[in-house]
Formats: structure tokens, sequence, C-alpha cells
């Protein structure tokens, strides 16, 4: 037997997927990209948290303070703070969602 044919038979029957350098490459790739894409919806996120944190706190809030943070300035922070991580974590999920299935 040939060291071609030999090759040719070495996976068998066996009908589970084997992994080849190329798939890993992309799965890779596919992962930096979630990466990214995570980064960047956390940046986004973080600038409406404020954006939207400092119109509450400017307008219902004005008496509200963390350490020597009154008002705006205080909200403004919480909002870039729990923005980040909200739209970093629904991108990072909807990111993976979109490339498992």
């Amino acid at each position: 037997m040939s060291k071609g044919t030999a090759m040719s038979h070495q996976n068998g029957s066996d009908d589970t997927p084997q992994r080849t350098a190329a798939s890993q490459t992309d799965r890779g790739a596919v992962d930096a990209r979630g990466a990214a894409y995570g980064a960047i919806g956390m940046l986004v996120g973080a600038i409406l948290g404020f954006v939207i944190g400092a119109n509450i706190g400017g307008n219902w809030f004005t008496s509200f303070s963390i350490g020597s943070l009154h008002g705006y300035e205080a909200t403004a922070w919480i909002g870039a703070g729990v923005g980040g991580i909200l739209i970093g974590a629904v991108t990072l999920w909807l990111t993976q969602r979109r490339h498992s299935g």
C-alpha cells in the first residue's frame, strides 16, 4: 500500500469532524473579531451611558452624591460603567450566538 493510500483511510468510518489547521485559524479569527466587537460595544455603551447618566443626574437626581461627585457628575460615571458592561456583554453574547450555529 502506498503512503497516499494509507493516509486516505486514516479517518475510517468515524463521523466526527476532524479539526484542521485552517479551521483552527478561522476559529481564532472569529474569536478575535468577537473580542473586537465586544470592545467596540463596551466603548459605545460607556459613551451612551455617560450621556444618559448625566441627563438623569442633571434633571432629576441633582442632590445625589458619591464621594465628592454630585448630581450629573456622579450619575454620569455610574451610567458609563453600567452602560459599558451591559452593552459589551450583550455584544459578546450576540457575536458568540451568531458564530456558534
